[in-house]
């Protein structure tokens, strides 16, 4: 192997570890393997099953090489709840068994990380369908009130976003700057969950949460130079991140504030 040939090696084997799994597959390959999964699931479960979809980055043909395969399996009913999440060495897979009411309630359900989780039920690509059950999935994931989505931002901002402040400024004045780059990035993080659910725009995975986000209109001030900071690893300087984070608080009430998000209760004691 020539010089060349060496250092490519040399690189390749930096990036994609030691250990030989798991292994690349294309987009075809994945399909194919998702399909033998449905057989298996058609022949286990029989005439109960009602549906078969793809979710995740297959289902929206963003796989990469070192994509899972991720499947809902649907059944006639109620009362089913199973998950199986295995890796078979070169590839791994994940099939979530439900009864068709139960995966309805699912979807239907608006929490503080809905933005990120709710792309699974509202993007689902269908390998057996015929009532074309997938397609009620995504109405019931975006049937929420403004009232509704109003009353989780509130929830998040203090749940979340003031807590996670407070723990921002007892890092800081204890010097624990071993704790302010996790910190931030959750910050960040939960602050793209409010935009989320602001914008009623769904993340397609957990790892392009901020790429996305910071897409997003109207943005609090501070979040941009955030999301920027933790996007690119430059998490070091204790000053700088508490500084950044203090911005982006303070761009999150005066945000709030023109939204008329209640966040602070009239009294001390709300009991």
């Amino acid at each position: 192997m020539g010089t060349d040939g060496q250092a490519q090696h040399a690189r390749k084997m930096e990036i994609t570890g030691m250990y030989p799994y798991p292994q690349p597959m294309d987009h075809q390959q994945r399909l194919r393997l998702a399909q033998t999964i449905a057989e298996r699931l058609t022949a286990r479960y029989s005439t109960s099953v009602k549906a078969i979809g793809l979710y995740g980055s297959l289902a929206r043909n963003q796989d990469g090489p070192y994509s899972d395969v991720e499947m809902f399996c649907v059944l006639k009913g109620s009362g089913e709840k199973r998950n199986y999440e295995w890796c078979a060495g070169p590839w791994k897979a994940e099939v979530n068994v439900r009864g068709e009411e139960d995966l309805r309630q699912e979807a239907a359900q608006l929490d503080e990380e809905w933005a990120l989780t709710h792309g699974a039920f509202a993007h689902v690509l269908p390998l057996m369908d015929p009532e074309h059950y997938f397609d009620g999935l995504r109405v019931l994931v975006m049937q929420h009130t403004p009232e509704e989505f109003r009353a989780v931002i509130e929830a998040e901002l203090v749940f979340e976003i003031y807590e996670r402040v407070g723990k921002i400024r007892n890092a800081f004045i204890q010097k624990n700057a071993h704790a302010l780059p996790t910190l931030a990035v959750l910050l960040a993080q939960r602050t793209s969950y409010i935009l989320g659910l602001e914008h009623r725009y769904l993340y397609r995975t957990a790892s392009s949460v901020l790429d996305e986000a910071v897409t997003l209109p109207d943005p609090p001030e501070g979040f941009h130079a955030l999301a920027h900071l933790v996007m690119e690893g430059e998490l070091s300087d204790a000053s700088r991140v508490a500084s950044t984070c203090e911005q982006l608080w303070f761009g999150l009430v005066q945000w709030a504030e023109k939204r008329s998000y209640t966040f602070v209760a009239s009294q001390e004691i709300p009991f």
